[in-house]
């Protein structure tokens, strides 16, 4: 699907998530068989960035605590990218996942609303 230009404030980083990327997919399919105009597509994303931003935002209340060995790290257009290796993840319930290598990919939470967007001056 070929991207467009946003004014949206919603950042489009879920769409590189498994549900995302069916949407995508799910979109380019009804796209290539007419049954949906390309403005509705983009429309449709726009929706799709707007409430999985704000799901995860109110309905997320867990909280799991890592610690690895940092790689590297980047702070470029308000996101930070981490790289991590051997990795482990403390669940609430004191359980231990772990992994061998992590990026975590974290935005500022300023970027919630184009009034926020406008204001830029960090408070919340």
């Amino acid at each position: 699907m070929e991207t467009m230009e946003t004014n949206s404030p919603f950042l489009e980083i879920y769409r590189g998530t498994s549900i995302g990327s069916a949407l995508i997919d799910a979109i380019d399919e009804m796209i290539s068989d007419g049954k949906m105009n390309p403005q509705l597509a983009y429309r449709v994303l726009e929706n799709f960035d707007r409430h999985i931003s704000l799901a995860l935002k109110d309905q997320v209340k867990e909280v799991i605590k890592f610690k690895g060995e940092l790689v590297t790290y980047r702070f470029v257009d308000n996101v930070w990218n981490i790289f991590l290796r051997n990795v482990q993840f403390i669940l609430p319930q004191k359980e231990t996942i772990v992994a061998d290598k992590v990026k975590i990919v974290a935005t500022c939470s300023l970027l919630g609303t184009a009034e926020e967007l406008g204001r830029g001056n960090g408070n919340k």
